[in-house]
């Protein structure tokens, strides 16, 4: 069976791709789901964050390999060191200064930050997908792990 997904069009059922509106207002339908923890340093609005071993709210980073596989949330507020600190998981995130290219995946860069410049250093992780300039579908994805070799 092709990929895809059922979808009602004109009173029948047919075989399509979900248009990023679709996917945004499912991804609105279903709510979000959180990571909770003590911050365990200051944290921005929109920062890329994941559990330390401590389950501490620490900065993800493209360079840590073990992020490459943990469970990585955004920050939609700032929080202060040592406050319970919550991102979300998956959810539409906005932001006015933002102007993402639509047509590029996010990445997960280093410090937290969002990147649409696919790592050199580390490993490569998709995080979100832009909607239009100032707004993104997070949802983190599968890594892209390679190891050095020395020639």
């Amino acid at each position: 069976m092709p990929e895809g997904f059922i979808k009602q069009v004109g009173g029948r059922k047919t075989l399509g791709y979900p248009t990023i509106d679709e996917i945004a207002g499912l991804s609105d339908a279903l709510g979000s789901e959180s990571l909770s923890g003590v911050a365990a340093i200051a944290l921005s609005a929109l920062t890329v964050v994941t559990l330390s071993d401590t389950y501490q709210l620490i900065q993800a980073d493209s360079s840590n390999p073990d992020h490459a596989f943990s469970v990585l949330a955004i920050t939609t507020q700032a929080f202060s060191s040592g406050s319970v600190a919550s991102a979300v998981i998956s959810d539409r995130v906005s932001d006015p200064s933002w102007n993402w290219d639509i047509r590029k995946s996010i990445y997960l860069g280093q410090n937290g930050q969002l990147t649409q410049t696919f790592p050199t250093v580390g490993f490569a992780r998709p995080i979100a997908q832009a909607l239009n300039p100032t707004d993104i579908l997070f949802s983190a994805e599968e890594a892209i792990v390679w190891q050095a070799t020395s020639l």
